[in-house]
């Protein structure tokens, strides 16, 4: 796995997010998850006319990206802001519609690889993972307030762990002995609510539903996916990088709720159904083994694109 050397890897599935966001010659593209900037760059280089707008809710990740992309000038705007504000970014910033949004879901590997974000349940650290300055619950408080039977919910819900109730449980019982304050502590605590073979599946399943709770992930998903649909010129993508299986549904359904299947090129499109959207690929993209080999993040990467139908 290549990382550069201020912790960022690379973008996942670059080339194949350019050929499908490559629909017209200028204008705004979003990138809704800027991160390192990595997609941004691959497509400001593949677009010689367009302009990227960059959101993300992690400063550390716009200052970065900032540099990353500052050859390109006034072609690349960057954001602190949560892709929940998505709609309301687009319009603040004069440019709407836009040719296309990318969603690179998920957390980054920047943070994971931060012990003192306290994502992992592989490195020490304290119990936060939060994603930006914006989001106020913890992981600290989530684990040792919650009631059982919403930790039950939590880890079941977003988690779809099978020993969810054991894993509940357990917290309840450790916390009530001393408050449980790191990452370390409380991948022990699942090791032993589940043990062997299943344990490194399900801390990670674990500290999964509980960054999806803190951070709000899929409520602000559900939003900002349809703010991304109003603002798309007609013609212009909707791109979404999911990497598990609570996402991927979501987008899914997101994309079929609105649209179908990319009808035959010969056959025109019924504008006056309701429709919005159309799925460019309707069973998602998956990276080649070279690139899973090569990265290890794009190893459960599904790619979902559809494209706005006109008005």
């Amino acid at each position: 796995m290549r990382i550069d050397e201020t912790g960022f890897h690379e973008p996942v599935m670059g080339s194949e997010v350019v050929s499908f966001l490559n629909v017209a010659s200028d204008g705004w593209w979003v990138d809704a998850t800027v991160g390192g900037g990595g997609h941004s760059e691959s497509l400001l280089r593949a677009l010689p006319q367009a302009r990227i707008l960059g959101l993300d809710r992690d400063s550390a990740a716009i200052d970065f990206s900032k540099r990353r992309l500052s050859t390109f000038g006034e072609r690349a705007r960057l954001v602190v802001s949560p892709f929940a504000r998505l709609g309301e970014v687009i319009v603040g910033n004069g440019i709407d519609p836009v040719q296309a949004v990318l969603f690179d879901l998920g957390v980054s590997s920047r943070q994971i690889d931060d012990p003192e974000r306290g994502f992992s349940y592989r490195h020490e650290g304290p119990l936060d993972m939060r994603m930006g300055p914006d989001t106020e619950l913890s992981a600290e408080e989530v684990v040792n307030t919650f009631e059982e039977r919403e930790l039950l919910r939590i880890f079941r819900d977003y988690g779809e762990e099978r020993r969810a109730r054991d894993v509940a449980r357990d917290i309840c019982i450790a916390r009530a002995e001393a408050p449980i304050r790191t990452t370390a502590r409380l991948a022990d605590i699942v090791a032993k609510a589940v043990r062997p073979p299943h344990t490194t599946k399900s801390q990670a399943r674990i500290f999964q539903a509980i960054r999806i709770e803190v951070n709000g992930e899929l409520d602000q998903l559900s939003a900002s996916l349809e703010a991304a649909t109003d603002h798309l010129t007609p013609g212009g993508r909707l791109a979404v990088l999911t990497y598990h299986s609570l996402e991927d549904r979501m987008v899914k359904q997101a994309m079929r709720g609105t649209g179908r299947e990319r009808p035959p090129p010969d056959l025109p499109v019924d504008v006056d159904s309701g429709h919005r959207l159309v799925e460019v690929n309707p069973r998602g993209s998956t990276p080649s083994a070279v690139e899973i080999e090569r990265n290890s993040r794009a190893r459960s990467a599904r790619l979902r694109v559809a494209e706005r139908l006109p008005e």
